[in-house]
């Protein structure tokens, strides 16, 4: 018994109808598929794709419809964490008509500008950073090589020691 599909097979269309739209005979889709369903397979249908009863008192409240042009004001205020980011401003600007070429030559100049005077500023950052990461690593390094020195240092002492003290026991 082959379980992989309930779906009925349709039988081959006829030359007569081959360029009509619907099914053969005519039926509604509906009408098939609910003939072909058992008794059980109908009852699953109608719990699954209906609307559940409602079952003592609901906490949940609807929505409140807003028009297109409305947000949705925020619920909680949330402080943005503090990050090193450029925030960018977007502001909205009444469109320009499309036939208007020097007008949307100098609002994209004016774009441009923002856009660079931006990523000067970026630039500018991104440079005193790269000196503080490198002025950072040149100290690492020196404390590195002067832990190792120390270590060295305390190592020879201690291996001194022990042969002044094995010299002592002897």
């Amino acid at each position: 018994m082959n379980k992989m599909s309930r779906i009925p097979k349709m039988p081959p269309v006829t030359a007569t109808k081959e360029n009509k739209p619907g099914l053969p005979n005519r039926r509604p889709l509906a009408r098939t598929l609910v003939s072909t369903l058992s008794d059980a397979d109908k009852k699953d249908l109608l719990i699954n794709h209906t609307k559940p009863a409602r079952t003592g008192p609901s906490t949940v409240v609807p929505a409140q419809r807003l028009k297109r042009s409305a947000t949705a004001p925020s619920a909680v205020a949330v402080p943005p964490p503090k990050v090193n980011k450029v925030e960018k401003k977007v502001t909205v600007a009444p469109k320009i008509a499309p036939y208007d070429y020097k007008a949307r030559f100098n609002d994209l100049l004016g774009k441009h500008k923002n856009m660079k005077s931006e990523f000067d500023d970026l630039k500018e950052k991104h440079i005193e950073v790269s000196d503080s990461y490198e002025k950072t690593k040149d100290s690492v390094q020196s404390y590195v090589t002067e832990r190792d020195r120390l270590k060295e240092n305390l190592l020879k002492s201690l291996t001194d020691l022990r042969e002044k003290l094995q010299n002592m026991t002897e």
